[in-house]
Formats: structure tokens, sequence, C-alpha cells
């Protein structure tokens, strides 16, 4: 989480250290004293944090390899899969991926008939914000009309 907030205040270097901290620290873990609470965290969803730290930080490539990783979690944790659904279609959509960032989103939309919050509308709506330079093309308009059929808000022109 420090990562991710140093990559927000656009401080690469630290964010690297900290990564590079987090990543030593998680290793060095024991998973047997794991307690019960706590299970959630594992390789599956320091990824997605990961992931989101190199996205923020514009290192797409990078961010999109631990987005696909944040994808290989547990079952049963469907609202988490639908924010790494999403977290992969940002980074792809960084990418200038607008196909691949736009079937991904989709997915994750599709995901909303099962799994709704707040946080879950935040992530596909940040998706179509950083597709909204390629809303002319027919991929996004698609997607743009999918978010709009399940309540999802879209980027004004």
């Amino acid at each position: 989480m420090e990562a991710h907030g140093l990559a927000l205040q656009g401080d690469k270097s630290a964010c690297l250290r900290a990564l590079t901290e987090a990543e030593r620290a998680f290793n060095a873990t024991d998973t047997s004293t794991t307690p019960q609470w706590l299970s959630y965290f594992d390789n599956a969803y320091l990824s997605a944090k990961f992931a989101h730290a190199f996205r923020d930080l514009g290192m797409y490539p990078e961010a999109e390899v631990f987005a696909r990783r944040s994808l290989e979690m547990s079952e049963g944790y469907e609202r988490g899969r639908l924010f790494n659904t999403a977290l992969l279609a940002s980074t792809l959509a960084g990418q200038r991926r607008v196909e691949e960032a736009c079937a991904t989103a989709a997915r994750a939309v599709r995901m909303t008939e099962s799994v709704r919050s707040v946080r879950c509308a935040a992530y596909i709506s940040d998706v179509g914000r950083r597709l909204k330079s390629f809303r002319a093309t027919g991929d996004v308009r698609s997607l743009y009309q999918q978010m709009a059929e399940a309540g999802l808000p879209t980027p004004s022109a």
C-alpha cells in the first residue's frame, strides 16, 4: 500500500524500493502461521497491489504482468476477481490496446450482474475514463453501451 501511495505521488524510485521491500517481506513469511483473517493476502492479492503501483507509475507492460497474475486467485473472491479484471483492462487501455481493453472491461461489466458495490463501479468507470480518447471506435462505443445498460457511469463527451 505504501508503494501504491508513492506511485500516486509520482515518486518512482521510492515506489520501486517499497515494492522490493514488500516482495522480500512477503517471501520471508511463514504461511503456516498466517492467521485465518489474513488468508486472503496471497500471491494474487500482492500481484494486484503491484499492478496498481506500476499502472499508476505509467509502467503499463509491468502492470499488465502483475494484473494477469492477480487473476490466478482462489475461488470465492468474485468481488476481487471483478476488481482484478477491471485492473487488467486499465493496464491494457494504458497501452492503447483498445480492443483487448474493451473485451476485458466487458467481462468485468458482466460480472456486475452478481457483484455490486461502489468500488466495482469505480474500477470499471476508471477503465471507461482511460478509453475516453478512443470513444469514436466501435469497441469503446459498445463498451460504453454495456456499461450504461448495467447502470455504470460512462465518461461524458
